[in-house]
């Protein structure tokens, strides 16, 4: 297994957003630069974003169905804060849930009913995002083997005719073998 402290371990569970809300709902924010509109988060590219016009903004994404929502991502932002907070379709307040920019989002424990989500950004400057992402995430299943780091040595080693030998040395990386039990999009 991984060792992360002399007797600790644990296994980190990947999660996926396959079924990205945003796709199919409505934007609208309080602040749209007109150059930099909302419909750039809709777009594939991350750099592609919304800009706001001042340093904070509020975006709503009405749902095209009412739905459970337990993760948010966001990207390429200069916010300092952002908070997610979802809404049932009598404007009833579900959950907040406060997002870490430095990592870029958070899964949270499902909240159903939920109708629009307010995604609020506060930042130093004229805030910005590229991307931002909720709805239902998938996670992955535990590894089926253990997990082990395997040094891997790309320093060259020259010898000489007289039997010298001269290394480049190059750091060590690690390589980490996963496998996990065969797994489709179909199942999800």
């Amino acid at each position: 297994m991984l060792s992360l402290a002399d007797s600790e371990t644990e296994i980190i569970k990947m999660r996926i957003l396959f079924n990205n809300l945003i796709y199919s709902s409505t934007l609208t924010a309080d602040t749209v630069n007109a150059n930099y509109p909302l419909t750039n988060l809709q777009n594939d590219s991350i750099k592609k974003i919304y800009k706001a016009t001042q340093t904070s903004a509020v975006i709503t994404a009405t749902m095209s169905a009412v739905g459970s929502v337990n993760c948010a991502y966001i990207g390429y932002t200069n916010a300092t804060s952002a908070t997610l907070a979802m809404y049932s379709s009598g404007n009833v307040l579900l959950g907040t849930v406060t997002l870490d920019v430095t990592r870029g989002g958070k899964s949270f424990t499902a909240v159903s009913s939920v109708s629009y989500v307010k995604l609020t950004l506060a930042g130093s400057d004229i805030v910005y995002l590229g991307g931002f992402g909720f709805g239902l995430n998938y996670k992955m299943p535990n590894p089926t083997n253990d997990l082990v780091l395997k040094p891997i040595d790309n320093s060259t080693r020259n010898y000489s005719d007289d039997g010298q030998l001269y290394i480049n040395r190059v750091n060590i990386l690690h390589q980490l073998d996963v496998t996990y039990s065969l797994e489709s999009i179909d199942t999800y």
